[in-house]
């Protein structure tokens, strides 16, 4: 049993019909213990393969859920499905698209509704960089820090700041304008310097 990704894959479908075109039967009808046993094997591992590139294909296809992380995996006709999509309709839709396929006898459902791990970052990753800015641009309108060498840098909103600054009490004035922005959870301003006049 191999786990593919959510993709479209044709490479299964040649490699079924492959294995199928070498079953044997005997004339009388029978089977043999032997030859026929790794045949039929071979075929219903074949059969699998070409039901989970037909339902990869299918899901790939829908607009509910194209882009998400959905994998598919099938033995013996019996499809799982996990990964994770954003609402239960699309955990439904996944369900009902697998159950379309021909060759399929049972559906496993073990997708988990929620954010995934990659979309999570992605929502970070902009949040963070949406604070940064908007610090930014406090800083540079904000009469006591404007034109300040203040670099700003945020990681999982954590707000860092960093450079030289004229007065040991803007240090806490521009901690202030960072903490203010929504979504700030903590302004680190171990980088600020007084700078030292000659």
């Amino acid at each position: 049993m191999r786990r593919h990704p959510l993709r479209q894959s044709l490479l299964g479908i040649g490699v079924a019909i492959a294995l199928g075109g070498g079953a044997v039967a005997c004339s009388n009808g029978t089977s043999t213990s032997g030859p026929t046993t790794q045949t039929d094997a071979a075929r219903t591992a074949g059969e699998d393969t070409v039901v989970t590139s037909m339902v990869e294909t299918r899901l790939a296809g829908d607009t509910a859920l194209s882009g998400h992380e959905v994998y598919v995996t099938t033995e013996n006709g019996v499809v799982t499905l996990e990964g994770t999509v954003p609402s239960d309709h699309a955990k439904t839709t996944a369900e009902a698209i697998a159950r379309s396929v021909d060759g399929v006898m049972r559906v496993q459902n073990d997708i988990v509704v929620g954010r995934s791990e990659r979309m999570a970052e992605a929502s970070r990753i902009a949040s963070d960089t949406w604070i940064t800015t908007k610090v930014i641009s406090l800083l540079v309108a904000d009469s006591i820090s404007q034109g300040l060498d203040i670099s700003v840098d945020t990681r999982d909103g954590v707000v860092t700041l960093s450079g030289d600054i004229e007065h040991a009490d803007d240090i806490d004035h521009v901690r202030e304008l960072a903490a203010d922005v929504e979504g700030v959870r903590n302004v680190d301003t171990a980088g600020l310097v007084v700078a030292t006049r000659n």
